[in-house]
């Protein structure tokens, strides 16, 4: 397989559409989380959620149309920074102080499901 350069592999996940991103992330977030702790009775795994990305997501879709084609920074369900440029964005949300926010740019599509 032929090695990516990193800024090319994040070129190529910011032009994702949103759907695909949260595809992205859960599978991404399932390789490196730790192994879900079992429950006590050793049944059945107890399921870890991630709710900062819940309540980013839910952020998104309810303000999807006001940020539509505009590069956005959360943390939860917190606006950071809004702009038309990503290197805006991730500057201010740095000289916020903000740890791993989610940054990306505003699909103005909504996903239907057709016949």
């Amino acid at each position: 397989m032929a090695q990516i350069e990193f800024d090319e592999l994040v070129k190529k996940v910011n032009e994702l559409t949103i759907s695909e991103q949260r595809r992205l992330y859960a599978l991404l977030d399932r390789r490196l989380a730790p192994a879900a702790p079992q429950a006590k009775d050793g049944r059945a795994p107890l399921i870890v959620t991630n709710e900062e990305f819940t309540r980013e997501m839910k952020w998104l879709d309810e303000h999807r149309q006001e940020y539509a084609g505009q590069w956005i920074a959360l943390k939860g369900d917190r606006l950071i920074a809004s702009g038309a440029s990503a290197a805006d964005v991730y500057a201010e949300a740095d000289s916020a102080g903000i740890d791993q926010p989610l940054i990306t740019r505003v699909d103005d599509l909504i996903p239907f499901a057709g016949v």
